[in-house]
């Protein structure tokens, strides 16, 4: 199964798999044990397949979607002991995504605005790196260009993540 999949596309036997790429790069500083804030950018790449097998049709290769863009966010922790804390992050972001076809031909790109929710647990992992597991909700929204409909994406899921410290 791929991270995403859409049954029942254009026919019964049809199915529309999306598998997901997400990179994050964010840079932040505590203010007290408790508290900081972060700014970072956001990239996700998400390529699409088609798959229908009443037509003997395989993973035959869509396009992808392409998400990116800067982020602000603020963070909160709180220790448990010496080397692991519960943690939450809080962050709006201004994101452009866009469709590029099985040809390499590009849609004109989306402006649209989001917030991200995260909550989890982090583990240090020696002086200058932590892991973190947690659980992550994502919501994008912003009319689409040359229209006035609106379009929301909406992501949730657990996250792995690991952490410079310096």
């Amino acid at each position: 199964m791929k991270d995403y999949e859409s049954h029942n596309w254009s026919s019964p036997t049809d199915t529309v798999a999306v598998e997901r790429t997400d990179v994050d790069v964010t840079m932040g500083v505590m203010f007290t044990r408790y508290f900081g804030m972060f700014v970072g950018y956001k990239n996700i790449d998400a390529p699409l397949t088609y798959t229908d097998p009443a037509l003997g049709i395989s993973n035959v290769v869509l396009g992808k979607i392409t998400m990116k863009g800067p982020g602000i966010g603020l963070l909160a922790s709180v220790p448990l002991g010496s080397s692991a804390a519960i943690y939450g992050n809080l962050a709006v972001m201004k994101i452009q995504d866009q469709f590029t076809n099985a040809a390499g031909v590009a849609s004109t790109a989306n402006d649209k605005a989001g917030g991200s929710l995260e909550l989890g647990l982090a583990v240090a992992l020696g002086n200058h790196f932590s892991s973190t597991l947690g659980y992550k909700v994502q919501v994008f929204s912003g009319e689409l260009t040359n229209s006035t409909d609106v379009e929301t994406n909406t992501f949730k899921g657990a996250t792995l993540g690991l952490n410079l410290i310096f």
